[in-house]
């Protein structure tokens, strides 16, 4: 019915024959690394997980102990770690995403990433490590007091299962599927919404305040504002200056503001946004009255189209969601 938000999020692409790139957000910090050390661990990972779907009755049901299951284990295990090795500690260091308990993983095109068989635990020693005999009490409980009592060495003689992400962290799987261009029916663009529980729907074309810069080539605007009035049903109203913008959004609260700025520094080089003839709005002016009419109005689309529009507005237009 709801949906928590994420700590981090990771975005997984191969780049054709280049390999595997991660994209991981965390904030307002972006980082993009390099998988090619992992790809080994993630092949390996694959080639087992397939060999399980065509023979699970090697696994018996509830013997947590049976041989194939501890051997499937221990393999994971290590191949979890040295994934665990070549995403955590080589590329990524201190990060809170190793602590972190909501982490979205966006899967692009076909690359795959099993974030879920991580492991963060001390390797296992190969033959010699076992499952740990607390290992059932262990996924009841959600903890193991005895793993966690252990000094290194003992814990390589041992598999836990806890140390697997999957079991320590929720992990949310979006893939992106490629959207057919016959689904746009010729446009270029599209909105999706995905619904969740409680979210206020965005009425993106219920009502629109439009203006542009006269910079703008007469017959573009013309264009552009029809095409609005037309998706509207009527309901786009066209501005000039900056007190009209405000008392037009203040009086017919709409759900689409459509801007073409030009885009200049003012006296004291503060960034600022033009539209019609000349009439600008430094950064620092931008309020809330230019967005919508009071915390009981609708959630707001805001379309800049422009060159250099975000940085001008993107940090102001956030402050005043």
């Amino acid at each position: 019915d709801s949906r928590e938000p994420f700590d981090a999020m990771i975005v997984a692409d191969s780049a054709g024959d280049e390999g595997l790139y991660v994209t991981e957000i965390r904030g307002e910090r972006v980082e993009f690394r390099s998988l090619e050390s992992a790809e080994k661990a993630i092949k390996n990972i694959r080639r087992r997980l397939g060999r399980i779907a065509r023979a699970p009755d090697q696994f018996p049901a509830g013997d947590l102990y049976a041989e194939a299951t501890e051997n499937l284990l221990r393999f994971l295990a290590r191949q979890g770690s040295l994934l665990y090795r070549a995403i955590v500690r080589q590329q990524i260091g201190a990060s809170p995403l190793t602590t972190d308990g909501r982490i979205q993983l966006v899967s692009a095109r076909h690359s795959f990433l099993p974030l879920e068989f991580l492991y963060d635990r001390p390797a296992p020693l190969g033959q010699v490590s076992k499952l740990c005999p607390h290992a059932r009490e262990a996924l009841a409980e959600g903890v193991c007091q005895q793993c966690d009592g252990l000094q290194e060495q003992e814990l390589k003689k041992l598999i836990c299962p806890l140390g697997f992400w999957c079991m320590s962290k929720v992990l949310e799987r979006h893939a992106i599927r490629p959207v057919a261009e016959t689904d746009l029916g010729g446009a270029e663009y599209a909105l999706q919404r995905d619904p969740v529980g409680e979210r206020i729907a965005l009425d993106v074309l219920d009502g629109a305040v439009f203006a542009a810069s006269s910079r703008v080539r007469e017959e573009n605007r013309e264009e552009l504002f029809q095409s609005l009035t037309n998706a509207t049903e009527k309901g786009a109203v066209r501005v000039q200056d900056w007190e009209a913008w405000r008392q037009a959004v203040k009086e017919h609260q709409p759900t689409m503001l459509m801007m073409l700025p030009h885009t200049l520094e003012d006296e004291d080089l503060i960034p600022a946004l033009e539209i019609g003839e000349e009439q600008t709005l430094p950064e620092t002016d931008i309020t809330v009255e230019h967005i919508h009419g009071g915390p009981a109005g609708h959630p707001v689309t805001v379309l800049l189209l422009g060159c250099e529009t975000a940085a001008v507005s993107y940090t102001h237009l956030r402050a005043h969601e």
